[in-house]
C-alpha cells in the first residue's frame, strides 16, 4: 500500500498515510496544492495578524488544479462536522465542510439537514421535516461554514443532504477556477447514525 497517492480514490482522500502517526497534524489542515501535500497552518503573528505558513509533506507538482492540469482533477469533500453538538433553541448552529484542496465559492449554496421537532415537552419525535444550512464563509480555503438556524422548539438535527446543493452559486478549486467541484457528500457523514453525530437544539 503507497504511503501517498497523487489521484483520488473512493476509499480514501489519498493523503499521506504517515500524517495519522504525527498528534501536530490535524488531516483536515493537509491539502493539495500545485505544490504537493502541504500542511497548512493557520495561526497570529505577534502583531495580531492572521497567517498562514505551508509545510510541504510531499512535493507533487501539479497535484491539484482541473481536470486538464491537476493530477486529482476537482477537489472533493473529506470531512463533515457540526461546529458543536448542542445550541440553544432558535440559536445557530454551524456545517463545516472540508475539501482536499482549496475551494472558491459564488452566490448561497446549500446543505439540507433533516430536523426532528418537538411538538410538546416531551421527547423530541416525529417526522423528519427538510431545513437548510446556507454557506457564509471559507471561500479560497479548503473549509466551508455552513449557518443553520434552528428550530424555536427542541429539535434534533441530521446532515440530509448526499450533496451540496448550489442552490445557484459555484464551488470550484481556488488554483484555476475552472473545475467543478465534487459535491458529493461521503455517506459516512450522512444519516442518523453518522460519523459527525446528531445536533440538539434544547430550549
Amino acid at each position: 500500500m503507497p504511503l501517498w497517492k497523487n489521484s483520488d480514490s473512493t476509499s480514501d482522500d489519498a493523503k499521506p498515510k504517515f500524517i495519522t502517526l504525527d498528534p501536530n497534524i490535524d488531516a483536515r489542515d493537509v491539502i493539495a496544492t500545485n505544490q504537493g501535500w502541504v500542511h497548512r497552518k493557520t495561526y497570529t503573528d505577534q502583531h495580531g495578524n492572521s497567517r498562514t505558513k505551508d509545510e510541504i509533506l510531499v512535493a507533487i507538482r501539479q497535484l491539484a488544479g482541473d481536470a486538464a492540469g491537476g493530477k486529482l482533477a476537482e477537489a472533493t469533500i473529506v470531512d463533515v462536522r457540526w461546529s458543536a453538538l448542542q445550541v440553544a433553541a432558535g440559536g445557530v448552529a454551524n456545517v463545516v465542510v472540508t475539501f482536499n484542496e482549496s475551494v472558491t465559492v459564488t452566490g448561497s449554496p446549500q446543505i439540507r439537514t433533516l430536523a426532528v421537532v418537538a411538538t410538546s415537552a416531551n421527547a423530541v419525535s416525529g417526522t423528519a421535516s427538510d431545513q437548510y444550512a446556507t454557506y457564509i464563509s471559507g471561500s479560497t480555503t479548503n473549509r466551508l461554514m455552513f449557518n443553520l438556524t434552528t428550530d424555536a422548539n427542541q429539535a434534533a438535527y441530521t446532515v440530509g443532504s448526499a450533496e451540496i446543493v448550489l442552490n445557484g452559486g459555484t464551488i470550484k478549486d481556488t488554483l484555476t477556477f475552472t473545475a467543478n467541484s465534487d459535491l458529493t457528500m461521503p455517506a459516512a457523514y450522512t444519516g442518523a447514525n453518522s460519523a459527525i453525530g446528531t445536533l440538539y437544539s434544547n430550549t
